[in-house]
């Protein structure tokens, strides 16, 4: 079962969608960590960028969407579980 404030982060952030790809692909801005461009993949992996750009920046792999702690408005929070290049 899906719970409340998975659904609720998932809304919320919904809001920030900014291109008009399939949903996973979009991107959306919040504070995680202090980094501020991330999206949600299709298997509701959060991924954080280093910079505001997702196509120059490495990009961190949050722990498991429903685990992300809803903390204030438009802010999330999550475990960084490792670093990649955009495309491996």
């Amino acid at each position: 079962m899906i719970e409340l404030k998975t659904i609720l982060i998932f809304f919320i952030i919904s809001i920030y969608k900014t291109d008009g790809h399939p949903f996973y692909y979009k991107k959306y801005y919040a504070q995680v960590m202090g980094i501020v461009c991330c999206r949600f993949s299709q298997n509701g992996t959060a991924i954080a960028y280093i910079s505001e750009s997702p196509y120059s920046a490495y990009e961190y792999h949050l722990i498991d969407f429903k685990h992300i702690k809803y903390n204030q408005p438009f802010r999330l929070y999550g475990t960084i579980t490792r670093l990649r290049k955009p495309g491996e």
